[in-house]
C-alpha cells in the first residue's frame, strides 16, 4: 500500500484521490538567496516550486513531464532570511490534449512556517502545467477526484474556467 501512495501512476484504478498526489518539502531560507532589499528573491522560490511540481508530476504521471506554461504565479508576503519554507505541490486536474497528450495541472503553494508560535501562512502560490508522455502513444492520465466541494470549487475556478474561457475565446471570430 505504501508504494501505491507514493508513486500513485503504478496504482490499478483510473482515479486518485487528489490528497493522494500531494509532495512537499522543507528548507530554511539561506542568505545567498536574497535580493538587494534583503528578503529572498522570488526566482529562488519559484525554481524550488517548479523542481517540487515537475516532481509530483512524474511520480503522478509515470512518465518524465514536459513543461508547458506556469498560470497562476503569486507573491503575497516577503520571505525572509532564516524563515523555515514548506513548499506543498498537489495534482489538482489531469487530462488530455486533442493531440491525446495527458496533461496535469500541479498548484504549489510556499508557506513560511513558524514552529515557535505554531503558525503557517501561504507566502506564495504558483500553478503550473505539464504533459506527460508523447503525443498519441496512448497513455492515459489519471482521473483525479476532489474530496470536498470546497476543493472541487478550487479546481473549477484553477483549472477547468480557465480551459473553457481559453476554447471560447479560440472559437470568437
Amino acid at each position: 500500500a505504501r508504494s501505491l501512495r507514493e508513486l500513485p501512476a503504478l496504482a490499478p484504478a483510473a482515479d486518485v484521490a487528489m490528497d493522494a498526489t500531494r509532495t512537499e518539502n522543507m528548507f530554511v531560507a539561506q542568505p545567498q538567496e536574497r535580493n538587494l532589499s534583503g528578503r529572498i528573491f522570488g526566482g529562488f522560490l519559484l525554481r524550488r516550486a517548479f523542481e517540487l511540481a515537475f516532481a509530483t508530476t512524474y511520480v503522478f504521471g509515470g512518465a518524465k513531464p514536459k513543461f508547458h506554461s506556469v498560470a497562476d504565479m503569486n507573491f503575497l508576503r516577503p520571505v525572509e532570511v532564516g524563515d523555515l519554507m514548506r513548499i506543498r505541490a498537489r495534482v489538482l486536474h489531469s487530462g488530455q490534449t486533442s493531440c491525446g497528450r495527458p496533461s496535469v495541472d500541479v498548484e504549489v503553494e510556499a508557506l513560511v512556517t513558524k514552529p515557535e508560535s505554531l503558525r503557517s501562512e501561504v507566502s506564495n502560490t504558483f500553478m503550473f502545467k505539464f504533459y506527460v508522455g508523447e503525443a498519441n502513444e496512448g497513455r492515459v492520465a489519471r482521473r483525479v477526484l476532489p474530496s470536498s466541494r470546497e476543493e472541487a470549487a478550487h479546481v473549477w475556478e484553477k483549472c477547468v474556467r480557465p480551459d473553457v474561457q481559453a476554447r471560447l475565446e479560440e472559437q470568437t471570430p
